[in-house]
């Protein structure tokens, strides 16, 4: 038996390394894929160009870094990197129905009601824990994990005002073999990274807004959550997060108001910021804004599904002021005429909306467990 000193060092040892993250082996199927793109002639608008595409040898394989420095503009065109598209097809997804779809800018966090190509109306540079953009015309990038089984195709898309061949830069980098993890949790092998977009679609005061729903045979977690909302009110900041547990119905509330599930306060009083866990990444007139927050430290876990649900504003009765069995659950909500902090909002709301969350099949979870 090791002395009782050695013995409390090696717990110790263990316990941090625990706390600190679930690790993969390196092992010989621990390889290493990708390529890097210069000068790359880009097809005009409306084609969609394969930038890469691997076979999985060794599942789970990962896309680890996704970083566009920009897209050139050819033939007189304006400048419009930010409105490239990027689609991610994941394990045979069909031609339609990319796994993931978002523009280069909305890849680094940052939402067109106030970035606009090199007008510096963001707060970037920047870089966050899951991505960033770091240059005046591009340079944005995400490390966040997308997982594949079998294979992965990458296609970028000019804007549409790009009517002629472009340049193209870009980096995709991933390992095969390698878990995801997230924080210290460690996701079933048959994780995949899924993702909820609602694009500019008009919300009216008091009306719940579902961000994301999963189906009831998956567990999974949250990732990340990305607004880019406009409105001549910013009342409807008063609306509170919530997500909808799917086996048992339990609601768990996640903010007390919209800025301070960013991890702000007071209608963001202290304007634009960017930091590893949340960011207000624009902030204009009225409540015109772009920000968004990670789940990567503060973990979000769901069984059988969940519907995670926000509100354009609230009416003082819908978010609990106290905590208990009898706390207002969101369904329940009733409008009444109470002035609040902000006042009852009475505009409309335009939003665009990006959730990522990891989902497998709820079996898959369990058989993980029992292996463990």
């Amino acid at each position: 038996m090791a002395p009782p000193s050695l013995a409390l060092a090696l717990a110790l040892a263990a316990a941090g390394a625990g706390a600190a993250r679930a690790a993969t082996p390196f092992s010989a199927r621990s390889r290493l894929f990708g390529t890097a793109l210069k000068n790359a002639p880009i097809p005009a608008f409306p084609a969609e160009w394969e930038i890469y595409n691997h076979s999985c040898a060794a599942p789970p394989c990962v896309i680890t870094q996704l970083h566009f420095p920009s897209i050139y503009p050819g033939g007189g065109d304006p400048w419009a990197w930010e409105q490239g598209v990027l689609r991610v097809y994941v394990d045979g997804d069909e031609p339609s129905a990319p796994s993931i779809a978002l523009t280069l800018l909305q890849l680094a966090g940052v939402g067109a009601a106030g970035a606009k190509g090199d007008s510096h109306s963001d707060v970037s540079p920047f870089s966050a824990e899951l991505f960033g953009k770091n240059a005046q015309t591009g340079g944005v990038w995400s490390t966040m994990r997308i997982p594949f089984q079998s294979s992965v195709r990458l296609t970028v898309q000019q804007a549409p005002s790009g009517v002629h061949q472009g340049t193209f830069w870009g980096i995709v980098r991933g390992v095969e073999a390698l878990g995801i993890t997230l924080s210290d949790m460690e996701l079933p092998p048959a994780a995949r990274l899924v993702q909820s977009t609602i694009s500019g679609a008009v919300f009216q005061p008091q009306q719940f807004i579902t961000l994301a729903q999963a189906p009831a045979a998956t567990d999974g977690l949250m990732l990340s959550v990305f607004l880019d909302a406009t409105s001549v009110d910013p009342n409807y900041l008063e609306g509170c997060f919530h997500i909808v547990n799917g086996d048992d119905g339990a609601v768990t509330w996640l903010s007390s108001g919209t800025e301070d599930y960013f991890l702000s306060a007071s209608y963001f009083d202290e304007g634009v910021f960017a930091g590893s866990q949340a960011g207000l990444t624009y902030r204009g007139a009225g409540g015109d804004l772009s920000c968004y927050k990670t789940h990567t430290r503060d973990l979000v876990p769901f069984h059988g599904g969940m519907q995670y649900i926000w509100r354009n504003n609230e009416d003082g009765k819908s978010c609990p002021n106290h905590w208990g069995s009898d706390a207002v659950p969101a369904a329940a909500a009733a409008p009444q005429p109470a002035r609040i902090r902000g006042g009852l909002g009475t505009a409309p709301l335009n939003l665009t909306s990006i959730v990522f969350y990891y989902a497998w099949p709820a079996a898959a979870a369990a058989a993980a467990a029992e292996t463990a």
